[in-house]
């Protein structure tokens, strides 16, 4: 694979999502040493703050993660559901689902399904599945669980708010946890929508169509959430 070239200063406008070592180890299953290593020789894009933290490319992240084959098959719980689209078609909005919950990720295929070809859906298990798949088909919508492993929603929060190339994308978020706790671990941020779950699916249906300008959904009923 061509060595992309090395970054040793912050770029231009934010336009790239930059993440910390220690998640971009997480994201290929390394050790920091490994990341370290790789940005050194160039495999990896990086820079340095002015505080000497490391910041690595997403995409070349994930471009590392091509050349070494497929990844390991996402779990049953975050599979794409069936006759749904896996690459967004152009011109399609694109909705990401990041949700490691079997039932909660059914719920949501049942509900998502309704739009049919008016929408493309992506579903993963996790963050740092979520970034890789972020940095090749950029979502319109977010919708985002917070209690993940190994990185979890408040880690794709932060990335994504973070980048000038995601700041603006629509964010919702659909959790167990109480205001209390989602204080408690930073918050999400300004511009986030928090449903608790479990969320009345005509909510999640109405933020949909706003977001998108979209009519209701063919006047079926909308299995519940």
């Amino acid at each position: 694979m061509p060595r992309p070239p090395r970054n040793t200063a912050a770029p231009a406008d934010g336009a790239e999502a930059f993440i910390g070592t220690q998640d971009a180890a997480q994201m290929l299953g390394v050790s920091v040493s490994s990341i370290q290593r790789m940005v050194a020789r160039g495999t990896l894009q990086g820079w340095r703050t002015d505080g000497g933290h490391r910041r690595v490319s997403v995409e070349s992240l994930q471009a590392v993660a091509r050349a070494r084959g497929p990844r390991a098959p996402v779990s049953a719980a975050a599979a794409t559901p069936p006759g749904r689209r896996t690459a967004p078609v152009a011109g399609t909005p694109r909705v990401t689902v990041v949700e490691d919950n079997p039932l909660m990720v059914r719920s949501l295929q049942r509900l998502l399904t309704h739009y049919g070809d008016t929408l493309s859906v992506g579903f993963v298990s996790d963050a740092a599945q979520a970034l890789m798949d972020i940095a090749e088909h950029p979502p319109s919508l977010v919708i985002t669980d917070l209690v993940m492993s190994p990185l979890d929603g408040f880690h794709l929060i932060r990335m994504l708010r973070g980048s000038q190339r995601y700041d603006q994308t629509a964010i919702v978020v659909v959790t167990g946890l109480t205001e209390e706790e989602i204080a408690a671990r930073g918050g999400t941020g300004p511009g986030t929508t928090v449903y608790r779950k479990p969320v009345p699916p005509e909510r999640l249906v109405g933020f949909i169509d706003g977001c998108f300008n979209l009519g209701a959904v063919r006047g079926e009923t909308i299995a519940a959430v």
